[in-house]
């Protein structure tokens, strides 16, 4: 029997002559729910959310007759209808789940934005009703972290997302940069095993809105507890329940429309130009660890493409996660390191539906200069390269399982 959903479309990447495409889908009842309440937040605990995702041939998706001959976009409302015949597809109720429930994909209609759907899914399903946080606040949340002693960024292994954590040199996380890992179809590539630290009750900055950059939050309940700052952007209904609840804490902090950087104690926040893609819109994280009277700066740009970057974010670096887990944007080339070999860190997972690192990207950062490589499915590395290893965490790996190995 054929189900109809409003779906927000949450991802589409081609990957050689097949197209992925991830929705972030709400049954046509609980769209009426949320207009009979006007507000996600009173509404949320009745939503239930579901991730379809299937895959097409290169163009195919405009097969479906209700998209009228248009592509699929990221970032846009569609009306979606499942049932039991056509495009085979998965769907899960959880971003974690690694077994999802099958289904096909009947039609995908293409909802106008001046439509009544459309215009209300806009403005509910949304984090128009968080205010701005204050800078003091952004400040506020690196104060009292240490910052007169030897620090170096791990690289985690947490499957094909991403998570970074500024450490002390005992190993303890003082602030995350993103607290993701693998999603939907490949949750399969998330440690089962992994434990994280939250002795200092470090911030999170996230640098977008994916589900393969917050997930951990999800699965790890004591993350709700700690300060989350991220960037205003559009979003489907999973990851804004996950938002409401950390607003419903008082941990969210989006990031003040205007501010184009903060300084923190270990390194500086950039927030990226306004753009409809998430990738190109967030937030970039340049930490400067090492000595204290020797530090070198490590990049961290999430997903975004290096050109995007400021000058001032992508001078004078020892270390690099390479953006988009080692994807390709075919017209981007990255900055140059201080001194080579660069060292650069790949966060994936192995046998990842993207095929990430792709090999193109890989040799460019290569040819660039970033030859002293690291993949985190090889364990949790750190930059720049610790003298002994492994080096355990301060509670010895009792608590957490963030001991670095590479």
């Amino acid at each position: 029997m054929a189900e109809t959903y409003f779906a927000f479309s949450d991802a589409v990447e081609s990957v050689g002559r097949t197209t992925f495409v991830r929705f972030d889908a709400l049954r046509s009842s609980e769209h009426d729910l949320l207009v009979r309440y006007r507000s996600f937040e009173e509404a949320e605990r009745d939503l239930h959310p579901r991730l379809v995702e299937f895959s097409v041939a290169l163009g195919g998706a405009k097969a479906f007759p209700g998209l009228g001959g248009r592509r699929i976009e990221t970032d846009r409302w569609y009306q979606l209808t499942l049932g039991d015949d056509g495009v085979p597809a998965s769907v899960y109720d959880d971003p974690g789940a690694d077994e999802p429930e099958a289904t096909f994909v009947e039609d995908i209609a293409f909802l106008d934005g001046r439509s009544d759907p459309a215009k209300t899914l806009s403005r509910l399903v949304s984090l128009n009703s968080v205010p701005d946080a204050a800078v003091t606040s952004i400040e506020a949340a690196f104060s009292g972290l240490p910052t007169d002693e030897p620090t170096h960024l791990a690289v985690y292994n947490v499957g094909q997302g991403s998570c970074a954590a500024v450490c002390t040199a005992d190993n303890v996380p003082i602030a995350y940069v993103d607290f993701g890992g693998g999603v939907t179809r490949n949750a399969k590539t998330y440690p089962a095993s992994l434990r994280f630290c939250f002795t200092q009750e470090p911030p999170v900055v996230l640098s977008h809105w994916d589900l393969d950059h917050w997930v951990s939050g999800k699965k790890h309940p004591n993350a709700l507890d700690l300060t989350w700052i991220a960037p205003r952007q559009k979003m489907g209904a999973s990851h804004l329940k996950f938002a409401t609840e950390l607003q419903r804490r008082g941990k969210l902090l989006i990031w003040p429309t205007g501010l184009a950087t903060a300084t923190t104690g270990h390194g500086t926040l950039f927030k990226l130009q306004k753009h409809r893609d998430r990738n190109y819109s967030g937030l970039v994280v340049v930490a400067e660890v090492g000595s204290p009277s020797a530090k070198v700066r490590v990049l961290c740009p999430g997903d975004a493409p290096y050109h995007r970057l400021p000058t001032a974010a992508v001078s004078g670096l020892s270390g690099l996660v390479a953006t988009h887990h080692g994807g390709l944007y075919r017209a981007d080339s990255p900055p140059a390191p201080a001194s080579t070999p660069g060292a650069i860190a790949y966060s994936f997972g192995t046998e990842n539906s993207y095929k990430h690192p792709h090999k193109l990207a890989v040799s460019r950062h290569a040819s660039g200069g970033w030859t002293r490589r690291r993949d985190t499915p090889n364990g949790h590395t750190a930059l720049p390269a610790l003298p002994t290893l492994p080096l355990a965490p301060a509670c010895g790996g009792i608590q957490c399982s963030l001991a670095i190995q590479q």
